[in-house]
């Protein structure tokens, strides 16, 4: 929903997960910064969509050097095997994470 190409994590599924008030609520940058600041300590916001980018363009690294099984620990509502399924067709992908959430 960022505007800013620097604030863009490329993550297209994490946004459809919240509840769609929230979805609705996000559409705003003022609401956005209001949250960030609310709900977490200073840059924290910014470092989530750092560690996104990171570990996607790792993870893209991975296959392009010919990976075929990724193990993704903490796997949480890790949206990597939806959002790279092109880039995955040859590839099995395993997440582990906490019990509830893998249900």
């Amino acid at each position: 929903m960022e505007s800013n190409p620097l604030y863009k994590s490329g993550d297209w599924v994490a946004p459809r997960l919240l509840p769609r008030k929230l979805q609705i609520l996000l559409k705003t940058r003022f609401t956005r910064t209001l949250l960030a600041r609310l709900l977490g300590p200073q840059g924290i916001y910014e470092w989530v969509i750092a560690r996104t980018r990171y570990i996607d363009e790792t993870f893209l690294r991975a296959r392009g050097e010919g990976f075929t099984n990724i193990l993704i620990f903490g796997a949480g509502f890790d949206s990597r095997a939806v959002r790279f399924q092109p880039e995955l067709s040859d590839a099995k992908v395993f997440e582990l994470g906490a019990p509830s959430t893998q249900a």
